[in-house]
């Protein structure tokens, strides 16, 4: 709803709508495994990083959807650059 009221007020003003799926460790920037927070996504990348971690049961019929925080915080300052 908030993006439905948002693109209809914004008037001449340009906006994008960027929303990532779940937020995990970064990729390459600033190091490779680089993590805020040790909650949901980031606390399970540190794991399974270590080695505590081999799999996560699940039941096959969902998707486990991360992407990188570089290619987020890349993502976000590329489209607000254009």
């Amino acid at each position: 709803m908030a993006e439905k009221t948002l693109l209809k007020r914004k008037g001449d003003l340009p906006v994008v709508l960027f929303r990532p799926s779940i937020i995990a460790s970064s990729n390459q920037q600033p190091f490779p495994g680089w993590t805020d927070s040790l909650a949901a996504a980031g606390g399970l990348s540190l794991l399974t990083g270590l080695g505590l971690v081999d799999y996560v049961n699940t039941s096959g019929k969902t998707s486990f959807d991360l992407i990188p925080v570089d290619f987020v915080a890349n993502g976000i300052l590329i489209t607000t650059a254009k």
